[in-house]
């Protein structure tokens, strides 16, 4: 071994792994000096060895041949006893499990916790057994060795002591996985040919705690495939060279006759005595027919009504095993990436209400099989839930729960309430109250828009509201109804009080609509009128032409600087007579 390197270990491993690289997982082992070969026969045994010897003189490696050994029927390797029978515990070890005392710190019982998880394969709802023991080694939590840390301690000394004996893989034949989920945590056990390969298993983490079964039983699925992902490579490029007779556990395929019965749904639907009841409403011209014979509407599949085809579509995208009862948005978006026809969203939404109609149980109960935890027992739902829980050492029935929760509802709506009245208070010392009589002038508040971007802020001259205008009925404790000029008679002439400002019947102070133009939301449009003067305004890196702009304000002469190529875009008739810059 080149121990002159620093990472000579690595180095060496990297080394042993090209070299064995052809026969590595087929019959060949390595971890750094240790080789182990292993064989089915004395034939096949024989062959390998023959294999292995010549390569490694190929590659001039050599071992010492007192301290290898061959033809034995069990090994010792890593820790563990390797034989016909199985894998299982080096005596070793178990020796020293045997012998260990109980712990008293966190760091032995990290150590104790490092020997037992090294055989966590053996052993069967590891993390459930252990979870008392690995309590103690979290941060900010005292050591404290009680009655439940002992008996784990005791129970996985025990365990592992009479660990099983695991089988090994062999040749082609399937796996099985048992997953099991609840709220202590998660377990596993691989199988094949109902005997057991490995034992698995791990507590939640934290946000997990909140998961329903339904969402812990599909995380241990997906957490099985990761630790055992490599029995499943290995099944899949031993099924390369057999003939694939349990395709059916690799994919799933179904088979519908659907798109024959739209195609023939459509060709009775587009005749006449038909055609008007689908309400396409001249879209029918839009279709595109393709080469199969079906009819498609912007690259999605026309469903007509003839036929029920519709009830089709929705019952499988809904109903079938494959579904997981989808809500109604959910639903929607999912088929209309693949079908179209009138009014898909109303209908979808109104199939979705009457199918949990129907069968009188909650979205939620239709997915996962089971009412919704209550917030005051999580846990089902249920006559014997509500009849009577434990809370610490007290019996509470149903009733008694029942007083309790409106209570708290009570004191609930109690506290926002006066939260409300605290804030209102606050609001209120500011507030005061404006009413209008019938007959009243008042001004109306608009908002000015050019919708251009600008170098510097706003001007503060625009005109922020404009009339006087009279009022002619109040529409309910805060709106008024105003006579409006024709000028504005697109303007609904219904306005909040907020937008009204009280006005004295003084004919000066009335600001002239003639040049004034109003959108439908009230915002004032102020137009240029002439380019008044050109600069270039100079930045760093760069150089910007900027024209000076007379506009149409009420209040005066206005100027702005505005950027001469969002102008010129926008109003070219101001350039044609315009002066040059300066």
């Amino acid at each position: 071994m080149p121990f002159g390197l620093t990472n000579a270990p690595a180095v060496f491993m990297d080394l042993m792994n090209h070299v064995c690289k052809p026969y590595l997982d087929k019959f060949v082992i390595v971890f750094i000096d240790d080789i182990l070969i292993y064989s089915q026969t004395k034939e096949e045994h024989s062959q390998h060895l023959q294999l292995i010897l010549e390569l490694l003189r190929k590659e001039k490696l050599y071992a010492k041949f007192s301290k290898r050994e061959f033809w034995i029927r069990e090994v010792h390797f890593l820790g563990y006893v390797v034989s016909n029978k199985g894998i299982h515990v080096d005596p070793a070890k178990i020796e020293a499990i045997k012998n260990w005392e109980a712990p008293r710190s966190p760091t032995e019982v990290r150590q104790f916790l490092g020997l037992a998880g090294y055989y966590r394969r053996f052993i069967e709802n590891f993390s459930k057994t252990a979870k008392p023991l690995t309590a103690l080694t979290q941060k900010d939590v005292k050591f404290t060795w009680e009655e439940k840390q002992e008996i784990a301690f005791q129970k996985l000394k025990q365990m592992l002591c009479s660990a099983p004996i695991l089988s090994l893989p062999e040749g082609t034949e399937d796996f099985v996985v048992y997953c099991d989920a609840s709220h202590q945590g998660l377990g596993y056990i691989l199988m094949q040919i109902d005997r057991v390969i490995a034992y698995a298993s791990r507590q939640l983490k934290v946000h997990e705690v909140n998961y329903t079964t339904h969402d812990l039983e599909l995380g241990a699925v997906i957490f099985a495939l990761k630790i055992w992902r490599h029995y499943l490579y290995d099944a899949l490029s031993r099924k390369e060279h057999v003939k694939p007779r349990r395709v059916r556990a690799l994919t799933m395929t179904i088979l519908s006759n659907l798109s024959a019965q739209i195609r023939e749904a459509q060709l009775e639907a587009i005749k006449e005595e038909n055609i008007t009841n689908e309400a396409l409403r001249g879209m029918d011209k839009q279709f595109d027919l393709r080469n199969d014979g079906t009819r498609y509407f912007m690259n999605r599949i026309w469903t007509p009504k003839f036929g029920n085809v519709r009830s089709l579509v929705m019952d499988e995208a809904h109903n079938t095993r494959y579904s997981v009862h989808p809500g109604s948005d959910k639903m929607y978006h999912d088929l209309k990436m693949l079908y179209w026809w009138p009014n898909m969203k109303a209908e979808i939404a109104t199939y979705v209400s009457n199918y949990h109609t129907s069968i009188k149980a909650a979205p939620f109960e239709a997915l996962y099989g089971r009412k919704c935890r209550s917030p005051l027992c999580w846990a089902e739902v249920g006559d014997t839930q509500l009849a009577k829980v434990h809370s610490g050492d007290t019996l509470r029935t149903g009733p008694e729960i029942i007083h309790e929760t409106t209570e708290k509802i009570v004191q609930i709506r109690d506290r926002l309430k006066t939260a409300r009245d605290r804030q209102k208070s606050y609001a209120d010392v500011r507030r005061r109250p404006l009413e209008f009589q019938v007959g009243d002038r008042v001004m109306l508040r608009v908002s000015p828009w050019k919708g251009m971007i600008r170098f510097g802020k706003r001007g503060k001259l625009n005109p922020r509201y404009i009339g006087t205008f009279k009022i002619l009925e109040r529409i309910g404790p805060v709106a008024y109804r105003l006579e409006l000029p024709q000028q504005l008679e697109r303007v609904h002439d219904v306005f909040h009080v907020s937008n009204l400002k009280k006005c004295l019947s003084d004919d000066t102070l009335k600001i002239p609509l003639e040049e004034i133009q109003l959108n439908t939301k009230l915002h004032f449009i102020e137009k240029p009128v002439e380019i008044m003067d050109r600069e270039i305004k100079r930045l760093r890196q760069s150089r910007i032409p900027i024209v000076k702009v007379r506009w149409n304000s009420q209040r005066g002469p206005k100027f702005t600087w505005e950027r001469e190529d969002q102008m010129m875009q926008k109003y070219p008739q101001l350039f044609k007579d315009a002066p040059t810059a300066s």
